[in-house]
C-alpha cells in the first residue's frame, strides 16, 4: 500500500478529478481508505515483522457482473447485471496458512447478505467480494458494510489476527472452510419441480392443481382474528474442513421472513443462544475426518404475522427468508488438538453462515446447495385460512365488504382479477 493507491483506482473512473466531480461519495470512500491503509502500513512498520504483514482493502465500486467474472476466471453466466464489488488482500511472509471469515450486513435492516470463510496455505491470499444490487433490494436505500477478519498461522503454531473493515462483499480466492452446505428445510418438495416459491398452506386445501409443499393443520395452527402463527422447518447441515471443531452459535444476524424489505415476522427464541444451540447437533465423519453440524430448529417459530397486511388477507407471496448467525470453531493442529494463544486461551474461529430466499437460482449453482457458507432457497408463498368475521373481501364491482355479510350468488374477485359466484357460505 503506497500513496500510488487512489491514482491507480480511478484511472477507471477517468481520473482522480473527473472521479470527484461524477461520484464524490466514491472518491470521498477511497481517500479515505488509502488514508486508513497507510496509517495500518506505518503501524506496522514500526514493528519487527512489519515488513512481513500486510492486509489491504480497497472501497466499494458499481461493476457489471461480465467483468467480475472475467476477472474472477470463472465459468459463471456473464450478464450485464450490476453488483457491489470490492478487492482485498493479505501477506503474511512464511506463514503455514492464512485463513479469513468475513460477511456482508445490510445494516439498513439488519439482515447478513452473503457470508463466506475461505483458507489458503500459502503467504498470499487475495479476494474480490461481490454481489447483485438486485438481491440487496429494490426499494430503500441499502447501507452496507462487511468486516474481513484474518487469521495467520506460523509454522510453529503461533497465531495472529488482524480486522479490517470496510463497505464490501465477500467471495475469496482460498479453499472453503465450509465445503458442503445443505438445506433439507424449506425447500421445493420432489415433484413440485413446477413451483416457483416454497408452497406452504395453513388450514385450507390446495387449489385446481396446486402443489404443496407443506401443509399443516389442527394443534400446528392458530388463527387469531388478523394474527396467523408462524410455522415453518429450518433444517439441514454443513460440513467444516478437518483443522476445525465446531464449538456452537455464537451470536444471531437475523432469523425472519421478510416482505418487500419489511420484516414479516421473526423467530422467537428470547435471545438464548443456548436454546438454539440445543437445535444442533455435532458428529466426525469417520470416512473425511471432518466435523458436520446438523441443524433442526423448531417448526414452531413461537411468532405470529399479520395477515391483514397481506393481500386480502388470504396469503403473502415472494417471501424471503432471512435465516443468519455466527458460529464459533476451535481451531486444531495437525494432530486434531485444540491449539491455543499465548495467553493459554483456545484460538477460535468465527463462521457466519446464511440461508437467503432469492428469486432465482445462483447463478452457476441450485437451490438448497453449496459449498460456502451461504445457502440459498426459493422464496416463500404462505396461504391461510379460516377469515375473520370482520375480514373484507372483494367484490366483482370493486366494493368491499366483511365476510360475514356475504351473500350465496353474489361475486367476488379471484386473485386474477375475475368474478367468482359464491355456491356456499
Amino acid at each position: 500500500m503506497n500513496n500510488d493507491f487512489a491514482d491507480k483506482f480511478f484511472e477507471d473512473f477517468g481520473g482522480k478529478d473527473e472521479a470527484k466531480k461524477k461520484y464524490p461519495s466514491l472518491h470521498s470512500a477511497v481517500l479515505r481508505t488509502q488514508k486508513n491503509l497507510l496509517e495500518e502500513e506505518k503501524s506496522l512498520s514500526n514493528s519487527d515483522d512489519g515488513k512481513d504483514i500486510g492486509f489491504n482493502m480497497g472501497a466499494i465500486r458499481m461493476d457489471d457482473m461480465v467483468n467480475v467474472n472475467n476477472v474472477l476466471k470463472s465459468n459463471l453466466h456473464n450478464t450485464n447485471e450490476k453488483c457491489v464489488v470490492c478487492d482485498s488482500s493479505a501477506t503474511v511472509k512464511n506463514a503455514a496458512m492464512i485463513m479469513v471469515t468475513s460477511e456482508m450486513i445490510d445494516t439498513t435492516n439488519g439482515n447478513m447478505i452473503d457470508s463466506d470463510s475461505s483458507y489458503i496455505e500459502y503467504t498470499d491470499l487475495t479476494s474480490t467480494i461481490w454481489s447483485k444490487v438486485s438481491e440487496i433490494g429494490e426499494f430503500n436505500d441499502h447501507k452496507i458494510s462487511a468486516t474481513s477478519k484474518y487469521y495467520y498461522v506460523y509454522p510453529d503454531s503461533r497465531c495472529g489476527i488482524s480486522d479490517i473493515k470496510n463497505s464490501n462483499y465477500t467471495i475469496l480466492n482460498g479453499q472453503s472452510c465450509v465445503t458442503e452446505f445443505v438445506v433439507n428445510d424449506p425447500k421445493i418438495k420432489s415433484g413440485n419441480e413446477s413451483n416457483k416459491h416454497v408452497n406452504i398452506l395453513y388450514n385450507r386445501s390446495p387449489k385446481d392443481g396446486e402443489k404443496t409443499d407443506y401443509y399443516y393443520t389442527g394443534s400446528d395452527i392458530e388463527i387469531s382474528g388478523n394474527k396467523v402463527k408462524t410455522v415453518l422447518p429450518i433444517s439441514g447441515y454443513f460440513k467444516l474442513v478437518n483443522f476445525l471443531e465446531p464449538k456452537g452459535i455464537s451470536s444471531v444476524i437475523g432469523l425472519q421472513l421478510v416482505y418487500k424489505e419489511e420484516t414479516v415476522v421473526e423467530y422467537f427464541y428470547n435471545n438464548n443462544l443456548a436454546e438454539l444451540n440445543n437445535y444442533l447437533s455435532f458428529a466426525k465423519d469417520s470416512k473425511d475426518n471432518c466435523y458436520k453440524v446438523t441443524f433442526n430448529f423448531d417448526k414452531d417459530w413461537r411468532a405470529y404475522l399479520d395477515k391483514s397486511k397481506y393481500f386480502d388477507g388470504t396469503y403473502i407471496t415472494d417471501c424471503k427468508l432471512r435465516w443468519s448467525f455466527r458460529f464459533d470453531c476451535y481451531m486444531l493442529d495437525s494432530k486434531g488438538s485444540r491449539t491455543k494463544d499465548d495467553k493459554g486461551q483456545y484460538n477460535i474461529f468465527e463462521l457466519g453462515l446464511c440461508i437467503n430466499s432469492e428469486s432465482s437460482k445462483p447463478t452457476g449453482g441450485e437451490y438448497n446447495k453449496s459449498k460456502n457458507n451461504k445457502a440459498v432457497v426459493p422464496d416463500i408463498y404462505i396461504q391461510w385460512g379460516c377469515f375473520d368475521k370482520n375480514t373484507l373481501i372483494k367484490m366483482s364491482d370493486g366494493s368491499r365488504k366483511k365476510i360475514s355479510q356475504v351473500n350465496i350468488g353474489e361475486f367476488i374477485l379471484d386473485n386474477n382479477g375475475s368474478g367468482i359466484e359464491i355456491k356456499e357460505i
